[in-house]
């Protein structure tokens, strides 16, 4: 059977489209790979990154089921309820905040507790003194997580 012009033409280009198809799968695959690929790269920055973080600050990142460790402080798995007597800049009136209890073998029999977020956290002395109007235990500044 012979084919005409129209015939001819209506292969052409659905070969035309195949080929179109073809290239379309073939970016898209390129472009998933590339994104994979980003994706580990900024897995790996971000991993490196909290190593450098946790190398600078001196401290050992314990896995979630042991206690944390910094600069010879030890956490706890007790919580205690401490005012910070307004130096929060929230407590005022001895409102409270409930946070782990540390310790340290320097200080034998004495509490701590960590306040601060990241690179500017700092451990509190738990003292003996009670708020006015509380009665919850006030803590005092003892050092930064650096040891200042």
């Amino acid at each position: 059977m012979k084919k005409t012009a129209a015939g001819i033409r209506i292969e052409e280009l659905q070969q035309e489209l195949q080929t179109l198809e073809n290239r379309k799968a073939a970016a898209i695959r390129a472009r998933e790979n590339a994104i994979r690929e980003a994706n580990e790269k900024i897995a790996n920055f971000e991993n490196r990154a909290e190593a450098i973080q946790t190398e600078l600050l001196g401290l050992k990142k314990a896995p979630k089921n042991e206690l944390e460790t910094i600069n010879g402080f030890t956490e706890t798995k007790d919580k205690i309820t401490v005012t910070f007597s307004s130096w929060d800049g929230k407590s005022y009136n001895g409102e409270g905040r409930t946070l782990n209890v540390w310790i340290h073998s320097a200080y034998p029999g004495t509490q701590f507790v960590l306040a601060g977020r990241g690179k500017y956290r700092s451990f509190h002395q738990v003292q003996t003194t009670k708020h006015p109007k509380s009665g919850l235990p006030e803590v005092h500044y003892h050092t930064d997580i650096n040891g200042f």
